[in-house]
């Protein structure tokens, strides 16, 4: 890992300063809600995707205003928008919980005789990832850690990676630890 200069500690510093500064303005709420909306549609449209490429892993997606969940067979995905004390995004948190499990159970007839003999497999977390909006303008739109240790991703490339990485769970294909993967660096 390389070291940053002090200046380039100051200049991100002092970028995300103004992030932030950018993230609690009107304009900036505007963008954050925009921004935000295509990340989700984003998301949807590209776990629909999986079902019409294989009729046999029709994913089921659940929404709320703030939170999308995609349940892809024995693997889900959880992602929501956590508010850290207001309405600004500039202190709020985007949070991604990949499952085992099953979260968005299908709908039907909760008759004593389905609940019965519906098996559901209890949850747990395989791994999660906490992101935060970047910004400088409407325009200059990025996700990044939070740590802000990289440079961050676009809502499509974001929606692409967390959806075949949910599609890679669901097929078993991950080699690598669970703990070292990230849905900013590839």
């Amino acid at each position: 890992m390389t070291q940053s200069s002090p200046r380039e500690a100051d200049a991100e510093r002092g970028d995300s300063v103004h992030s932030q500064a950018f993230l609690a303005t009107h304009r900036g709420q505007a963008a954050f809600a925009r921004e935000y909306a295509r990340l989700i549609a984003a998301i949807m449209a590209d776990a629909t995707m999986i079902g019409k490429l294989d009729p046999e892993r029709v994913p089921v997606i659940r929404q709320s205003p703030e939170r999308v969940i995609v349940q892809l067979g024995p693997v889900a995905m959880t992602v929501a928008w956590l508010r850290k004390g207001g309405e600004s995004a500039a202190i709020g948190e985007l949070l991604f919980i990949f499952w085992r499990g099953t979260i968005a159970p299908r709908g039907g007839d909760p008759t004593e005789y389905n609940a019965r003999r519906r098996v559901v497999v209890p949850p747990t977390i395989l791994w999660e990832e906490t992101l935060i909006a970047f910004a400088l303008t409407e325009t200059a739109w990025t996700w990044r850690t939070a740590k802000g240790d990289v440079e961050g991703v676009n809502s499509p490339t974001l929606a692409e990676r967390c959806v075949s990485r949910l599609s890679a769970l669901h097929n078993d294909e991950t080699d690598l630890p669970v703990e070292s993967l990230s849905l900013v660096t590839e």
